[in-house]
């Protein structure tokens, strides 16, 4: 109780308001997710190395940090995105004159292991941390629940539910799109590594910088480089 006491000075903490009151479930690729918790923090000192029992998704939306991970560092800004599997230790360290705030949302995935999971689940079984600079827009999400939460409007509960939901997709979607990304590059390298291996062996003769710049749709610059 102390510790947590000292983590709770640390940080200026303001939950959605009713968020706590109730206990959301969804199911996303049959997969049942129930909501531990959700909140916008500002970090005014560090945040200790911790973990949970739960899975965690953080969002930052301003502000500059460092998220600590084993021996491992990476800068935070806004628009960084971040996912913690359960018992995977972490810190985040606040920049002083730049206090980082961040969207926080907890939850627990309660997974029948007779039911199949899709893509999407599977990344998140499968994944102990994941970090990205978010190209999903999630955070206007997070805006929608903290609105949803404060006014409680009839209805309310479900369109939280939606909104978790599409976070939860659009964390993944991030990570395949990266995937995607990273694969379609590399297959575009290599292709080009072929053109010139194949000038180099069967037309050194006639190969020329113009030549191959035209071929790889590159220029002379960087066919020199």
């Amino acid at each position: 109780y102390a510790f947590y006491a000292i983590i709770i000075k640390e940080v200026r903490i303001m939950s959605f308001k009713g968020f706590n009151q109730f206990q959301f479930d969804f199911i996303l690729e049959n997969m049942r997710i129930r909501t531990v918790d959700a909140k916008r923090e500002r970090f005014k000192n560090p945040f200790p190395r911790h973990m949970h029992p739960f899975y965690e998704l953080h969002y930052i939306i301003k502000g500059k940090g460092t998220l600590v991970l084993d021996d491992e560092q990476y800068e935070l800004s806004a628009g960084h995105l971040f996912f913690t599997a359960p018992k995977v230790y972490h810190a985040q360290l606040t920049d002083i004159e730049d206090n980082m705030e961040e969207y926080h949302f907890a939850f627990e995935i309660l997974q029948n292991d007779k039911v199949k999971i899709g893509k999407i689940g599977k990344f998140f079984k499968q994944t102990d941390f994941y970090i990205c600079k978010d190209t999903c827009n999630i955070k206007s999400l997070f805006e929608e629940i903290e609105r949803e939460t404060n006014l409680q409007q009839i209805g309310f509960s479900s369109v939280v539910c939606a909104f978790l939901q599409t976070i939860l997709l659009k964390t993944a979607r991030n990570y395949f799109q990266e995937r995607n990304e990273t694969a379609n590059k590399n297959s575009l390298e290599e292709r080009r590594q072929l053109v010139l291996d194949e000038a180099f062996l069967y037309s050194y003769k006639d190969v020329t910088l113009q030549s191959l710049s035209d071929f790889l749709y590159l220029d002379v610059r960087q066919i020199q480089r």
